[in-house]
């Protein structure tokens, strides 16, 4: 069975969550076992020290550099933890699950809103003029991302607080002149534009 070349975990706040991480490639080799001639009995390798001839329980195997001249300096476990500090097995997502969601329920609100934006546009232009009023609608649109730029550079230069209120006085002020540029628009028959 294929060994992990990474076990930790990842943190969602209060769940966690164990993850190894396998390599990517698949040995499609055909492994062999090893056997004693004549007998089906295997053969196996076991870790022995070579001053002693005993063997070394696993828990006991320290890793070690040779610095010639069979000098050796051997390293425990927790030193080659200690020698990268604050590296850890585990990886913390704190804000994911509330980005997140936040994301989703603006995606939700914003196909909301885009559906109550046609509606409204449609049920109060005259139905002769759909196709033109749709094509201003979607240059509008178009144009978002534009604009999203520019509030985004307003933001970092000026703070979130400040932009939110800037873009909501200017959708304010922009509603108030179409309803005094156009008073029609605010009134609505309901069998469509001049009845």
């Amino acid at each position: 069975m294929a060994r992990p070349i990474w076990s930790g975990a990842i943190n969602f706040g209060l769940v966690t969550i164990p993850v190894e991480l396998y390599s990517a490639t698949e040995d499609h080799t055909i492994s062999f076992r090893q056997f004693e001639r004549g007998t089906s009995d295997r053969i196996r390798y076991k870790r022995i020290n070579e001053r002693t001839g005993k063997e070394v329980a696993f828990s006991d195997i320290v890793k070690g550099a040779d610095l010639g001249g069979g000098e050796y300096v051997i390293i425990e476990p927790d030193e080659l933890d200690a020698i990268a500090p604050g590296r850890s097995r585990t990886i913390d997502i704190n804000t994911f699950v509330v980005a997140f969601v936040l994301t989703a329920a603006s995606g939700v609100m914003s196909a909301a809103f885009g559906v109550f934006q046609t509606t409204l546009l449609l049920m109060t232009t005259d139905e002769s003029l759909h196709g033109r009023a749709l094509g201003v609608q979607e240059l509008a649109i178009g144009i978002m991302p534009v604009a999203s730029l520019a509030l985004g550079a307003f933001a970092e230069h000026y703070g979130v607080g400040r932009t939110t209120f800037v873009s909501a006085l200017l959708l304010v002020v922009l509603v108030a002149a179409l309803a005094i540029w156009t008073p029609s628009l605010l009134r609505y028959s309901g069998s469509g534009y001049g009845d």
